[in-house]
């Protein structure tokens, strides 16, 4: 359909509305379908988690008494080969922690090293130009001269009755 007026948009919105209808009904089948289906899957899926439980917390017993053992016996950045697999302890990559509250390691920072360690970031507040854009005291002058303009960019909708 090649739409040129307001009757064949408004033909099309017929159709949209009929499409719409056909494929509501379509799911309402299929979901009529795979209800039953989806019941035996619970049930099966069900069965299996029981039946899995035990080897699950098996191998999270086994993990965590490597671990355990790992730690005690192995020397950090070194690692074990075994018959069926490898053990290993990886080196942290280093990190800086803080040892007093962030408030108190900034001020000491700036105060030993003026801004060598210190980030700081600006941004545009567009919100607060907008603001007073709308309360007209900024103009389209103004801010054409600081390089900005304000645009509102239209959207489509359309509602089948």
């Amino acid at each position: 359909m090649i739409i040129k007026s307001w009757e064949d948009v408004d033909n099309a919105l017929m159709e949209i509305r009929s499409l719409k209808n056909e494929l509501d009904q379509s799911i309402i089948e299929t979901d009529k379908k795979v209800l039953p289906l989806q019941k035996k899957i619970n049930e099966i899926q069900e069965k299996n988690a029981a039946r899995n439980e035990s080897k699950a917390k098996k191998l999270f017993e086994l993990e965590e008494q490597i671990e355990s053992f790992a730690w005690k016996n192995l020397e950090a950045g070194t690692s074990k080969k075994l018959g069926y697999g490898v053990v290993q302890i990886r080196k942290g990559k280093p990190k800086i922690d803080l040892i007093d509250d962030a408030k108190t390691v900034l001020e000491k920072v700036k105060k030993a090293f003026r801004k060598r360690y210190v980030r700081i970031t600006e941004a545009l507040n567009k919100t607060a130009v907008m603001d007073d854009y709308r309360k007209e005291k900024l103009d389209d002058e103004q801010l054409r001269e600081l390089g900005m303009k304000v645009i509102s960019e239209p959207t489509f909708s359309y509602k089948v009755g």
